[in-house]
């Protein structure tokens, strides 16, 4: 099975097959410069993920380039974290529930990677919670 999504669909800019996972949730912080200040806001409900991203809703505005540390509960799984920079956010419009899109970092060795083993437990959810 492709990985790839139909890239012809103007709607559709993920690469990777968009997983729903019922009862799947995040809690997340903003970064602020090098420091991380206050706690994890949520859990709030996550939409959906990928291997390069993840939809879920938001308590608080976050703007658009932010960097955000993602704390991901799977139920049945053990929870893992992930930092990754805002790409959209509809900002609590009267007509939308608000949701943020989230791109994953890069993963690499380093303070500002997401660890492979990160992109391990990435790679499992996938097989897992992908339609076959």
């Amino acid at each position: 099975m492709s990985e790839r999504k139909n890239m012809s669909d103007p709607k559709e800019r993920r690469f990777f097959e968009r997983i729903s996972i019922p009862g799947a949730e995040v809690s997340y912080r903003k970064s602020k410069r090098f420091n991380w200040f206050n706690g994890f806001t949520g859990p709030v409900p996550m939409k959906d993920i990928t291997k390069g991203g993840i939809c879920f809703k938001i308590q608080t505005p976050l703007a658009e380039g932010m960097t955000i540390e993602i704390k991901v509960v799977i139920p049945g799984e053990a929870p893992f974290d992930v930092k990754g920079n805002i790409v959209w956010a509809n900002q609590f419009q009267a007509s939308d529930e608000p949701y943020a899109g989230v791109q994953f970092r890069p993963f690499g060795k380093g303070r500002h990677y997401n660890s492979f083993r990160t992109h391990e437990r990435l790679e499992n959810i996938t097989r897992q919670f992908a339609k076959t």
